[in-house]
């Protein structure tokens, strides 16, 4: 049973697939209050306190409002402007398909989209929760990525730009989430694709546009204390000049000394030629069934396919197309 009155009874018959993440402009308690009021129009299926404070909002298998979009290509809200593409690829309102997660913080504690550790973990067990749903309810696994775990602002570009976070949601914890998602589930590397340990590069090489992590016990160029949060995030470089480096300058807006940061990059080695990965052509292999165990038709062993996500064992070919699951091994790179 739905705690607020703003949603949809049900998904319209689609499945939902997507966690958008969100940040209040007021407090937990307020925020809570406003969106069980019908004049505010809007919902989300969780919020979350800034210390770990949960309360679930409307029931997983309905539609939240909180992610609206429209088909009206005039509208700001078209879903044809999103910078996701299975947003620009469905044409229908974005909150039949996706999950919604608030967060309070954004102007009330100055945060901009940062989490407390708190509000991390309690964060990170609702999307645990939401993707067990997404199994039991309608046979997805989850796909661990930038494209199903997304922002607001990846939704609606135009009208929630800083949703959760200013500069495309650079101070939000994505990458943490992720990374823990993909311990739960028990994904550690691509099938016969070993993922490098991370590489922490000298200053030296440190450039505007570089994503950087702060090192612990720095402090601002100007000899300032750094909030504790500051740590467990990534900044874009947006100014360097001499030793003064400015992070985030939308969001944080913080100077630091060059010496203080280093660069987050991967390190993984090209895979071999006939490797399966995100990105590569394949064709499905003669009688094989889709990941669920189908019959699928005879047309999809005559075509090739782009590989759009890897979990697993299991790849998706061609979201906008036949839009299947097969697994890794019945494929062949064409």
């Amino acid at each position: 049973m739905s705690l607020s009155p703003n949603h949809y009874n049900g998904r319209n018959g689609w499945k939902a697939d997507i966690i958008v993440c969100h940040v209040t402009e007021g407090s937990f308690n307020g925020s809570v209050d406003w969106l069980c009021n019908t004049a505010s129009q809007a919902s989300p299926h969780f919020i979350i306190g800034e210390n770990g404070e949960t309360e679930q909002l409307v029931d997983l298998s309905d539609g939240s409002w909180c992610n609206g979009t429209s088909t009206n290509s005039s509208h700001n809200t078209f879903c044809g402007k999103s910078t996701n593409r299975f947003v620009r690829g469905r044409a229908t309102n974005a909150n039949f398909y996706t999950y919604s997660i608030e967060h309070e913080g954004y102007s009330y504690k100055k945060r901009y989209g940062a989490l407390t550790e708190e509000q991390y973990q309690a964060s990170l067990n609702v999307m645990k929760q939401i993707i067990t749903h997404m199994k039991d309810m309608y046979g997805i696994t989850f796909i661990p990525d930038r494209e199903h775990l997304i922002g607001h602002c990846d939704v609606s570009p135009i009208t929630k730009p800083a949703c959760p976070a200013p500069n495309n949601g650079y101070n939000f914890p994505f990458d943490r989430f992720l990374d823990d998602i993909k311990l739960w589930m028990g994904i550690t590397q691509t099938p016969g694709y070993v993922q490098m340990p991370l590489i922490l590069v000298p200053h030296a090489n440190i450039n505007v546009g570089d994503m950087v992590k702060v090192n612990r016990g720095a402090k601002t160029y100007t000899g300032s204390e750094i909030a504790n949060f500051v740590y467990n995030n990534v900044y874009r470089v947006d100014e360097i000049s001499g030793l003064r480096a400015v992070l985030d300058k939308f969001g944080i807006c913080t100077p630091v000394n060059v010496n203080d940061v280093t660069v987050k990059i991967s390190a993984t080695p090209e895979p071999p030629m006939d490797m399966i990965t995100t990105g590569s052509m394949v064709r499905v292999k003669n009688n094989a069934k889709s990941y669920e165990g189908n019959i699928i038709s005879d047309s999809v062993y005559s075509y090739s396919y782009r590989v759009d996500a890897i979990a697993g064992d299991r790849a998706v070919l061609d979201k906008r197309g036949i839009c299947t699951a097969f697994n890794v091994k019945d494929l062949i790179r064409a």
